[in-house]
C-alpha cells in the first residue's frame, strides 16, 4: 500500500472545493510540469484511488500513457479508469471533475478518450473544454488558433515538427477546425474569447458555458494564467448550478483549475545527494531532443550507449542486443553518468505501425534500464521522453504511485522522489519537445553537484 511521508503531505494545500474530486487523466506522464506536492498514480484500481482520493489534494494525476497506444485500446483503457474513479468518488461521497490531459501540440486520441473517460464515469457532458494551453512552454490559443513558440517565433501548431507526427499528425489551421475533423458528427465548437477572460466578462464566459449541449465542444482562448482564473471562477458557479463539463486540456488550464500558484523548485542536488552515477534515459527523437542531449554530453563528459532499434525490432536479435548495452551502461556508470540513447526505427516497417514500433522500442529500453538497475542501480534518472517516463516508471521501476515535489525547471521538467531498492532518489520527466537546447545539461550539472 502506498502510503504519504509527512514531509511530502505537508507541501499539499487543502482542496480546492471540498466534497469534489478533481483528476487528471494523463495520456503521458509530463502533464504535471506546472504543479508541485501533487499524488502521481501508474494504477487505478479502488485501493489505490481511494488512499490517493483521501489525500484531498487539489488534483490527482492518473497516467495512462494511452498516446502509446492505439485508438480502440486507449478508448478501452480511459473507460476502464473512468469506471474506477467514478466508484471511488460514489464510495467516499464525492463529485467527481475530469480532465482528460493531453499533448499542448494536439497529439493524442481526441475525441474517442474524452467520450470514453466520461461514458466510463457515467457521464453525460453538456460541453467539452478544449484548452491546450501550456504557457509555460510558449504555447497560446488566441484567435481560435492554438500557437506555438518556435525558435523565438509564435508560429500555427499545425506548422510545428509535431504537426507532422506519423501518428497524430494535423493540418487544420483553427482548434474548431481541428475538432470538427476528428468527429463522427461534427458540429462546430463555441469559444470562449481571449478577450472576455481580460476584461473579467464572467457573464459572456458564462453564457457561452450555460449555451453547450450534448458534448459540443468549446474552445478556450487563452494567453496567461490571469485568464485561466477567471475561466475557474465561471465553471465552479455553473458547474455548483449543475452544468456537466468535460476537459481536454494541456497543463495550464490543470494547474490553473486546481488553484494551485507557480510549482515549487525542486532540490536536486539533495535529492541526488549521493556519490552514485546517473542515468539519462532517451526515448524521444525529436531534434530538440539530440541538441540537448549532445550539448550535455559536451559540457559534462557523459558516455553515450545506444539502443538500437532495428535489433530490438528483430525477434532473434532482440534480448541478447538489450543484455548487451546493459551490461555497457552497467559498466560506464562504475565511473561516469551515461546517456541511453534509442535510435531511430528503420523507415519502412510494413509489417508495424508506427506506433507498434514505438512500443517495442520502448519495452526494450524498459528491459535495459530494469536490467542495468539490477547490475548497478544509477542513483539518478532524467527520463527524456513522454512515453519514456512513463514506461521507465511504471514497469522498469515498478512505481504505482509517487508525489510530484517539484520542478527542476519551472513548467518544464517534473521531479519525482522515487522509494526502490531500499533508497529514495530523483526521477526526472522530460519531454521531448520542452525547454531551451542547454537545459539538459544545466539539470544534469545540478544533479551531479555534489554539496
Amino acid at each position: 500500500m502506498w502510503r504519504v511521508t509527512e514531509a511530502e503531505a505537508a507541501i499539499v494545500e487543502p482542496a480546492a472545493a471540498p466534497g469534489t474530486w478533481l483528476v487528471a487523466v494523463d495520456d503521458d506522464p509530463t502533464g504535471c510540469q506546472s504543479v508541485s506536492g501533487i499524488p502521481l498514480l501508474t494504477r487505478w484500481d479502488t485501493e489505490t484511488l481511494t488512499e490517493a482520493a483521501r489525500r484531498a489534494a487539489p488534483v490527482t494525476f492518473v497516467l495512462t500513457n494511452s498516446r502509446s497506444l492505439d485508438r480502440a485500446e486507449a478508448s478501452r483503457l480511459n473507460g476502464e479508469v473512468g469506471r474506477s474513479l467514478a466508484t471511488v468518488a460514489e464510495r467516499l461521497g464525492l463529485a467527481l471533475r475530469l480532465i482528460s490531459r493531453s499533448d499542448s501540440t494536439l497529439r493524442g486520441h481526441y475525441p474517442a478518450e474524452v467520450t470514453a473517460l466520461a461514458t466510463g464515469a457515467g457521464m453525460a457532458p453538456d460541453g467539452v473544454l478544449i484548452c491546450p494551453c501550456f504557457f509555460e512552454a510558449g504555447r497560446y490559443t488566441a484567435g481560435g488558433i492554438h500557437w506555438v513558440l518556435a525558435d523565438g517565433e509564435l508560429i500555427p501548431a499545425r506548422e510545428t515538427e509535431f504537426a507532422r507526427d506519423e501518428t497524430f499528425g494535423h493540418t487544420e489551421l483553427t482548434l474548431t477546425e481541428w475538432a470538427d475533423a476528428r468527429s463522427d458528427a461534427p458540429a462546430s465548437a463555441s469559444q470562449i474569447a481571449a478577450a472576455d477572460l481580460a476584461a473579467g466578462d464572467r457573464a459572456a464566459v458564462r453564457a457561452v458555458l450555460e449555451d453547450a449541449a450534448d458534448g459540443r465542444p468549446v474552445v478556450v482562448n487563452a494567453t496567461n494564467y490571469a485568464q485561466l482564473d477567471v475561466l475557474v471562477d465561471v465553471i465552479e458557479d455553473v458547474e455548483a448550478a449543475g452544468r456537466c463539463l468535460v476537459y481536454r486540456t494541456g497543463p495550464s488550464f490543470v494547474r490553473a483549475r486546481a488553484r494551485l500558484g507557480p510549482p515549487a523548485l525542486a532540490d536536486l542536488v539533495g535529492l541526488a545527494g549521493g556519490d552514485e552515477r546517473g542515468l539519462v534515459a532517451v526515448g524521444s527523437l525529436t531534434a530538440l531532443t539530440r541538441t540537448q542531449v549532445a550539448r550535455a554530453r559536451a559540457v559534462h563528459g557523459l558516455a553515450e550507449v545506444e539502443l538500437n532499434a532495428s535489433l530490438v525490432l528483430e525477434e532473434v536479435a532482440a534480448a541478447a542486443h538489450v543484455e548487451s548495452v546493459a551490461a555497457e551502461v552497467a559498466d560506464e556508470l562504475a565511473t561516469r553518468d551515461v546517456v541511453l540513447a534509442t535510435s531511430a526505427a528503420p523507415a519502412a516497417r510494413t509489417d508495424h505501425s508506427a506506433l507498434q514500433v514505438s512500443r517495442t522500442v520502448s519495452g526494450a529500453l524498459v528491459a535495459a534500464v530494469r536490467r542495468i538497475s539490477e547490475l548497478r542501480p544509477p542513483g539518478w534518472v532524467v527520463a527524456k521522453g513522454g512515453i519514456t517516463s512513463h514506461d521507465l516508471l511504471s514497469r522498469a521501476f515498478e512505481v504505482g504511485a509517487a508525489t510530484v515535489v517539484g520542478q527542476a525547471r519551472p513548467g518544464i521538467v517534473p521531479v519525482l522522489a522515487i522509494e526502490s531498492g531500499g533508497r529514495r532518489w530523483p526521477f526526472l520527466i522530460f519531454p521531448g519537445n520542452v525547454g531551451s537546447p542547454d537545459v539538459l545539461a544545466e539539470i544534469v550539472g545540478d544533479l551531479v553537484r555534489r554539496s
